[in-house]
């Protein structure tokens, strides 16, 4: 299993996760062509996406989805509530280039290609936030993003996993002097 960060931070997330017959895209928030620059960057060449995995609907987790559905058309796994979200917030062109919703929840098990995927519940103030952890070939990881508390069911997905990429910037001063509510 290959994990390649392409952006992490407030100004964009995307995380190519990869074997040797399966790709997946974990996020979606940066634009075709910094996406591209970013993959060239890592000497990788993606012709196809197998599935773009969505946590939640904060911008710099989603604004980049309609130009990644077009230019992969891959099917989107994302919770109900937040595919709703993500209809209300990004263009038209979004619904447009959808090829396929693959509805998903915290606690499901699902499989793509040769990579089986879980989805667990994480805090954040989003309306649905969701991080996961992969297996393929004995081999655990997980990509958790946005993590504002490391709570017990967060370290239960955890345990074993042989990688974890935490992103994780909660900050209770800046939250209460910040713009967010």
């Amino acid at each position: 299993m290959r994990v390649s960060i392409l952006a992490s931070g407030s100004s964009g997330n995307i995380t190519l996760l990869e074997t040797e017959s399966t790709r997946l895209l974990v996020d979606a928030g940066l634009g075709k062509r910094e996406t591209l620059a970013r993959l060239a960057a890592v000497e990788n060449d993606v012709k196809k996406i197998d599935g773009i995995l969505i946590t939640h609907e904060h911008a710099d987790h989603c604004n980049g989805l309609p130009q990644m559905l077009g230019l992969w058309k891959a099917p989107l796994y994302v919770t109900e509530p937040t595919m709703d979200a993500l209809q209300r917030i990004l263009p038209e062109t979004f619904g447009k280039r959808l090829r396929g919703v693959e509805k998903i929840y915290a606690g499901q098990s699902f499989v793509i290609g040769d990579i089986e995927v879980h989805a667990f519940r994480v805090t954040h103030d989003a309306i649905d936030p969701i991080c996961f952890t992969f297996r393929t070939n004995g081999t655990k990881m997980a990509i958790v993003t946005d993590l504002g508390h490391l709570t017990n069911l967060v370290k239960t997905h955890l345990r074993n996993c042989d990688c974890v990429v935490l992103e994780s910037n909660h900050d209770s001063e800046m939250l209460k002097v910040g713009p967010y509510p």
